[in-house]
């Protein structure tokens, strides 16, 4: 029994960093994916793989901290395993992080700042007229009155191409409760 709870002591302590580290290299990985798709520059600030250094730090602590029996370590060697291998996967995403940025200069890519420029769209505005509609509806009501509004909109479709004709006005109701 002491045994499966200093496995599972052992096991609460390594696995923020352990699920830190995939993470942070998963996201890394993405950017340079997007960046190497969109053939821009990668961002030059490596967040994602600082942040994976960090949570392996932390682990390597929690490594050091804790207390291993020669009992206990056949129960722990599969998380040993994998906290390994993680390190290893920060280590060739370092790499591969180095070879996208060497590829980007050598291919040419946009800068970030050229590739978010975007042709401009007309904005959406929308203009319209809210006042109080009042007509027999809950006219047996006495608290109903002002509880009806009519909205007005006036304009064409963001859809629609600039020769056609614009739309007719629209009339609603909208009661508010």
């Amino acid at each position: 029994m002491y045994l499966l709870q200093a496995a599972s002591e052992f096991l609460r302590k390594i696995q923020e960093p352990c699920i830190k580290m995939s993470l942070e290299s998963g996201k890394a990985l993405k950017e340079l994916a997007s960046a190497i798709k969109t053939m821009t520059h990668p961002s030059s600030k490596d967040e994602h793989i600082e942040n994976s250094r960090k949570a392996e730090a932390d682990l390597k602590i929690a490594l050091e901290t804790t207390s291993r029996e020669k009992s206990e370590l056949l129960e722990i060697i599969p998380a040993i395993t994998v906290a390994s291998i993680l390190t290893d996967v920060i280590k060739a995403t370092e790499e591969i992080v180095g070879s996208v940025r060497e590829l980007s200069h050598q291919a040419h890519f946009k800068s970030v700042v050229e590739a978010t420029v975007l042709p401009e769209k007309p904005p959406l505005i929308r203009r319209g007229s809210v006042k109080p509609f009042s007509n027999d509806y809950g006219a047996g009501d006495s608290d109903s009155g002002g509880d009806h509004v009519t909205i007005m909109v006036h304009g064409t479709s963001p859809e629609s191409p600039k020769n056609e004709i614009p739309q007719a006005p629209k009339e609603g109701k909208i009661v508010i409760v």
